[in-house]
């Protein structure tokens, strides 16, 4: 018998070669993602992150799939080659936000990225765990990569939108030079001035379109004809 499997109050151990071993490939395949990491810092400060991100996720999609396929050292060799790509999104997403959040508002997005990640990570092992005890192991990995494939499939489906940002008027400017600095690979325009001026801006050209709260209120119908991936509100306590 391989296993021994003991009851400890509201916890169950797992005692035997086979744990051991299992802790093992398990390390080995951290190691990997570790690897991961590395090369997603390394090529995140070379190549357009936001591409970068949705690459890595398409990559990984069809190892999660094939591990649920494998079984015995194939199936080690495969979830590290998914962990390599899972674990190079982690300081792409880091580079995002350092990339796209302005300076005094980082700290907080960093925070609220953690939140969610572990919160809906939380959500994610519960939802692991349903799937293996009513349809077993492979399954999971079928139905966490059916949730991937969705969510770039939305992503895709959507296409390329523009970003709203509104602020304080004396800061609208700050907020222009701000983001065509922070990325320059982006094409920002300030949704401003006369309306003749601010009627010939096409926000569909644009990745991001800042405008000021006076100038949403009196552009409010003819802004709700354009598709908006985020709004971005500065200062909206006040405004």
């Amino acid at each position: 018998k391989q296993y021994a499997v003991r009851r400890e109050g509201n916890m169950i151990s797992i005692y035997g070669r086979g744990a051991g071993k299992g802790g093992l490939f398990t390390t080995m395949v951290l190691l990997v993602g570790v690897a991961g990491q590395y090369m997603g810092g390394h090529s995140s400060g070379r190549r357009r992150k936001t591409r970068l991100y949705l690459l890595f996720n398409a990559i990984s999609l069809p190892f999660m799939v094939l591990i649920g396929l494998m079984s015995g050292m194939m199936a080690v060799v495969v979830a590290a080659a998914f962990y390599l790509f899972h674990l190079a999104n982690q300081p792409v997403e880091n580079n995002l936000i350092a990339h796209y959040t302005p300076s005094r508002l980082r700290s907080s997005s960093y925070g609220l990225k953690f939140l969610f990640t572990f919160g809906l990570g939380a959500f994610g092992a519960s939802f692991a765990g349903y799937i293996f005890d009513h349809f077993g192991s492979g399954s999971v990995f079928f139905a966490l990569s059916g949730v991937l494939a969705l969510l770039l499939v939305v992503r895709a489906e959507e296409g390329p939108k523009p970003s709203l940002v509104v602020a304080p008027t004396s800061v609208v400017t700050v907020w222009r030079d701000e983001a065509a600095r922070v990325t320059p690979e982006r094409a920002v325009a300030l949704w401003h001035g006369p309306p003749s001026q601010r009627h010939a801006i096409d926000p569909n050209r644009f990745d991001v379109v800042v405008t000021s709260y006076g100038v949403l209120r009196r552009d409010a119908e003819r802004l709700s004809e354009y598709a908006f991936r985020y709004a971005i509100l500065d200062e909206a306590q006040s405004a």
